[in-house]
């Protein structure tokens, strides 16, 4: 059994039209690389904390934790420490929907699923800021907050979009690893407003 799904926001109003943008990382610094680097590791020690975790309490108990305990028994964990408190609610957010859809498919007769397993200790992770935790500024820049227990509060990349491309209202930014390049890239999610064209007496 698993209990205790994370909330998620719906938002009322005008229609509107949620996108992600893949914006690549330009002019890195080698200090700035490892720092990415360096959160992209500890969002899978959290991972694979938070899988062993479940793993162990399942064995011991029969039930799965769900998404607040978890937050809730993590919170004063390393890992869990050295991520914005959001991205790591986020990678616990991330591994409770793996759970659940693994425990769906078993629900519904998939004797061979397979629940969510452990990542490679040289996998980088995606990290999820949310809006308290980054900030657009100008220039095709954003500022990621970090937790206070680094030396620096905050990290300034600078980024490339496409051309196509013009963003919006912001809901939330990650950082992810190309292993393949070795680059960075940002997946930045933002809603536009849903346009309407007229035609004759019929709204297209």
């Amino acid at each position: 059994m698993i209990e205790l799904a994370r909330k998620k926001k719906f938002s009322n109003g005008m229609p509107t039209q949620t996108l992600t943008a893949r914006a690549k990382v330009i002019n890195l610094s080698d200090r700035d690389a490892l720092l990415l680097g360096l959160l992209g590791f500890f969002a899978t020690k959290l991972w694979n904390v938070a899988n062993h975790h479940r793993r162990t309490v399942w064995n011991e108990t029969g039930r799965i934790p769900g998404f607040v305990e978890q937050c809730r028994e993590l919170k004063i964990n390393r890992w869990y420490r050295l991520l914005p408190s959001q991205s790591a609610q986020e990678v616990l957010g991330e591994q409770d929907d793996s759970y659940r859809s693994w425990f769906s498919h078993r629900k519904n007769g998939d004797v061979l699923a397979k629940p969510p397993g452990f990542r490679k200790k040289d996998t980088l992770s995606t990290v999820t800021f949310k809006q308290n935790a980054f900030e657009i500024l100008p220039g095709n820049r954003v500022r990621l907050k970090l937790p206070k227990t680094y030396g620096r509060r905050v990290i300034v990349l600078e980024y490339q979009l496409p051309s196509h491309v013009t963003l919006s209202k912001v809901q939330q930014v990650k950082l992810v690893y190309e292993p393949g390049t070795g680059d960075w890239y940002l997946h930045i999610t933002h809603r536009v407003p849903v346009t309407y064209k007229e035609t004759g007496n019929v709204m297209a």
